[in-house]
C-alpha cells in the first residue's frame, strides 16, 4: 500500500513539474528584464497608491457631505472639478518636467535633474495670473449653469477656496516630477499618505463641527483638503532640498534660469497641458449636463463619477510610471525596452480594470450605499436605483480607458505629445458634443444619454494604439541636448 502511494505521488510530480516549469517560464518572460513588469512595478505601485490616496481625499469629502445634503455633495464635485479645470492646463504642462528629468536620469546626467525642477517652479508661478483670470470666468459659468440655488452656493464656495490655493499645485507638481522622474516614487506615496490622514481628520472635525470647532460644512471640506495638500508639500520640500544638495544631484547653478530647459518644458509640455485641459474641461461639461436633470440625477452622477475616479486615478499612476520608464529607457538608448515597458503596463492595467469590472457589476448597490444614508429628511431611493444602474454601465469603457492611458503614457514618455493632444482633442470633443446634443437638443433621458456616452470611448483607445504602433514616439529629443551637440 505504501509503495503504491509513493508510485502515485511520483507520477503526480512528473505531471506537475512540466506545468510548474511552464508557469515559471511564463512569469519570467513577462516579469524580468528591461521594460518588464518587474522593472515597472516598483515605480508604479507607489504612484498607484498615491493616486488612490488622492482619490480617497475627494471621495471622503463627498461621503461626509452626503450626510449634509444632496446639493452639498454635488457642489463639492462640480466646484472642485471647475477649480481643477482652471489649473489643469498649466499643471499638466509643468508635469512634463518628470519626463525630462527621467530622460536626463536615464542618460546618466543626474546633476541636470534639479535644474529642470527649478524651471518648472519659475514657469508655474508665472502662470498664476492666468489661472486666476480663468477662475473669474469659471465663476460666471457656475452662476449660469442652471443648477439649483443651493448647489450653486455650495459649489461656488468650494471652487473659490480651492482656486485661492492653486499655488500649492505648482509646488506639488514640481516636487512630484523630480521624484517620479528619478523613480523614487515611494516618497510621493508616503507624503500623499500623510496628507490623506490630515485630510480625513480635518474634514470630519470641520464639516460637522466636532471637538468644539465650528460646523463649516462645504467650507470645512475645502479647508481640510487644503491642510492635507500643505502637509504633502512640506514633506516633499524638505526631501527635495536635501536630495538636490547631495553628491548625486548637486549642481552649483541649479537654481539659475535655464532657457533651454524652460523651452523644452513649454515645447513638449504645452500639448500635454492642452490634452489634459480638454479632457478635464469636456468632462466638467458632461458632469454639468448630467447635473441639469435635477437633484436626484446630480447626486447619482456624483456617486458614479466618484467611483469612476476611484478606478481611473490608479490608472493615472500607472501612466506616470510608464512615462518614466519609457523616458529613462530612451535616455539610455534602449528603444526595445521602452516598447516592452508599454506592453507591460497594459497587462497590469487590464488586470486592474478587470477587477474593477467585477466589483462594479457584483457590488453596485453596496458601493452606492455610503453616499445614500437613510436619515430623516433625506430621500435617496431614486438616487440608489439610478446610481447602481449607471455604475454597472461604466464597466463597458474601463478596459478602453486602461488602453488609452497606457499608450498615451508611452507617447508622452517619448515626446510625441502633439499627436497625443490631437487624438485627445478629437476623442473628448466628440464625446462631449454627443452628450450636449442629446441633453439640450434631443431632450434624451438620463440613462439614454449615459449609455451613448459610455459607448463613445471606443475610437479614442483605437486611435492612440495605432499611433503607438508607428514607433515615431521613439525618435524625439526632449532635452534639446542632441541638437546642441550637433550644432557644436
Amino acid at each position: 500500500m505504501l509503495m503504491e502511494m509513493r508510485r502515485l505521488k511520483n507520477m503526480e510530480m512528473r505531471w506537475l513539474r512540466p506545468a510548474q516549469k511552464d508557469m515559471s517560464n511564463f512569469i519570467r518572460k513577462h516579469w524580468e528584464g528591461k521594460g518588464g513588469i518587474g522593472q515597472l512595478m516598483p515605480i508604479a505601485v507607489p504612484m498607484i497608491l498615491s493616486s488612490v490616496f488622492d482619490t480617497v481625499m475627494t471621495f471622503v469629502d463627498r461621503v461626509y457631505l452626503a450626510y449634509i445634503s444632496k446639493e452639498a455633495m454635488a457642489g463639492c464635485m462640480s466646484g472642485g472639478l471647475t477649480s481643477w479645470t482652471c489649473q489643469v492646463f498649466f499643471i499638466s504642462m509643468l508635469a512634463y518636467s518628470s519626463a525630462i528629468v527621467a530622460r536626463y536620469y536615464g542618460a546618466g546626467e543626474k546633476k541636470e535633474c534639479p535644474n529642470v525642477i527649478y524651471q518648472c517652479m519659475y514657469l508655474g508661478f508665472a502662470s498664476l495670473p492666468c489661472i486666476f483670470l480663468l477662475g473669474w470666468g469659471a465663476s460666471k459659468y457656475l452662476a449660469a449653469s442652471g443648477h439649483s440655488p443651493a448647489q450653486i452656493r455650495t459649489e461656488t464656495l468650494y471652487f473659490w477656496y480651492m482656486l485661492s490655493f492653486c499655488w500649492m499645485s505648482v509646488f506639488r507638481c514640481a516636487f512630484c516630477s523630480f521624484y517620479a522622474g528619478i523613480g523614487r516614487t515611494k516618497l510621493i506615496m508616503f507624503a500623499n499618505g500623510a496628507a490623506l490622514c490630515v485630510n480625513l481628520v480635518a474634514n470630519y472635525l470641520l464639516i460637522y463641527g466636532k471637538c468644539g470647532l465650528p460646523r463649516l460644512e462645504v467650507v470645512g471640506a475645502a479647508i481640510g483638503t487644503i491642510m492635507g495638500g500643505m502637509t504633502m508639500i512640506g514633506i516633499l520640500a524638505i526631501c527635495f532640498w536635501k536630495d538636490s544638495h547631495s553628491q548625486e544631484f548637486y549642481q552649483r547653478h541649479a537654481r539659475r534660469f535655464n532657457p533651454q530647459t524652460a523651452k523644452a518644458i513649454l515645447k513638449f509640455g504645452f500639448p500635454n497641458g492642452m490634452d489634459s485641459f480638454l479632457g478635464t474641461f469636456t468632462f466638467n461639461l458632461v458632469v454639468t449636463a448630467f447635473h441639469s436633470f435635477g437633484a436626484d440625477a446630480a447626486a447619482a452622477t456624483t456617486i458614479v463619477m466618484s467611483w469612476d475616479l476611484v478606478s481611473f486615478f490608479p490608472l493615472m499612476g500607472m501612466q506616470s510610471a510608464i512615462t518614466t520608464i519609457v523616458s529613462q529607457c530612451l535616455g539610455n538608448g534602449d528603444k526595445k525596452a521602452s516598447e516592452r515597458a508599454a506592453y507591460s503596463g497594459l497587462k497590469v492595467t487590464w488586470f486592474y480594470s478587470l477587477l474593477c469590472i467585477i466589483a462594479f457589476l457584483a457590488l453596485a448597490e453596496w458601493l452606492v450605499a455610503p453616499f445614500t444614508p437613510d436619515l430623516p429628511g433625506l430621500d435617496y431611493e431614486e438616487v440608489k436605483h439610478l446610481a447602481a444602474l449607471m455604475l454597472r454601465l461604466t464597466t463597458i469603457y474601463l478596459m478602453l480607458d486602461a488602453t488609452y492611458l497606457t499608450f498615451g503614457g508611452a507617447l508622452r514618455g517619448g515626446g510625441d505629445t502633439v499627436w497625443s493632444m490631437f487624438i485627445g482633442f478629437c476623442f473628448h470633443t466628440s464625446m462631449t458634443m454627443l452628450v450636449l446634443v442629446m441633453v439640450y437638443l434631443l431632450k434624451a433621458t438620463l440613462l439614454c444619454t449615459w449609455i451613448w456616452w459610455v459607448f463613445a470611448s471606443f475610437p479614442g483607445a483605437t486611435a492612440i494604439y495605432l499611433r503607438f504602433r508607428t514607433k515615431h514616439w521613439q525618435n524625439f529629443d526632449i532635452t534639446g541636448r542632441n541638437k546642441a551637440r550637433e550644432l557644436a
